[in-house]
């Protein structure tokens, strides 16, 4: 954010390990609620946020903040202890569903996804995807990409059914992730309509 920001690591009276980050306010930032401000410094969602104040893991100018609406003014001092940020849960590998794997070689899988299979985990859905189910098959996938969602270069809507492709190895995945950056790859979708639509362009 500014030049001023510093982070330390000390251990509290407990020997528990502290990581602090320490930014001074600049004037671009004044009025800002401090829960933003935080989501900035923190690289964290605004909920995140909010439970990082909740447990007292961030001050101004020393004082512990209480609620994410206050306002912050410029010059003044914010801290925040990110060992509080709580970890992420890893996707977890799930046997209970057989994917449809249409071709695989040593360096990428393509799935043809069902209907209602969600690709990945997220806010409201830590299991049954589309990579959990990939993570039991292909576990060398968990170290490829993003490690909450392996492997994956590009998504499905969950109402979709579709071709997919994985990466199994970091090569493959920043080869495909290039392709679909410059637009190297050709993609064919196509609808089922009911009825005969009044033009055959537009939405």
């Amino acid at each position: 954010m500014t030049d001023d920001a510093a982070s330390d690591s000390v251990n509290d009276d407990t020997g528990t390990l502290l990581r602090r980050v320490t930014e001074t306010i600049p004037a671009s930032l004044a009025d800002m609620r401090v829960d933003r401000v935080v989501s900035l410094i923190a690289d964290v969602s605004r909920n995140a946020a909010a439970a990082l104040i909740e447990s007292g893991a961030v001050t101004l100018d020393g004082v512990i903040v209480d609620a994410g609406k206050e306002k912050v003014t410029t010059g003044q001092q914010i801290t925040v202890d990110i060992s509080k940020v709580a970890e992420p849960e890893l996707p977890a590998a799930q046997t209970d569903l057989q994917l449809d794997v249409v071709y695989e070689d040593d360096d990428v899988i393509v799935v043809n996804k069902s209907a209602g299979l969600v690709v990945h985990p997220g806010a409201g859905n830590k299991g049954g995807t589309m990579v959990n189910y990939l993570l039991a098959r292909y576990p060398e996938i968990a170290g490829v990409g993003d490690p909450m969602r392996p492997g994956i270069v590009h998504r499905l809507d969950a109402g979709t059914t579709g071709l997919i492709a994985v990466a199994r190895n970091q090569t493959a995945y920043e080869s495909l992730v290039e392709q679909l950056t410059n637009r190297s790859v050709t993609r064919v979708y196509s609808a089922i309509v009911w009825g005969v639509p009044a033009s055959l362009n537009g939405v």
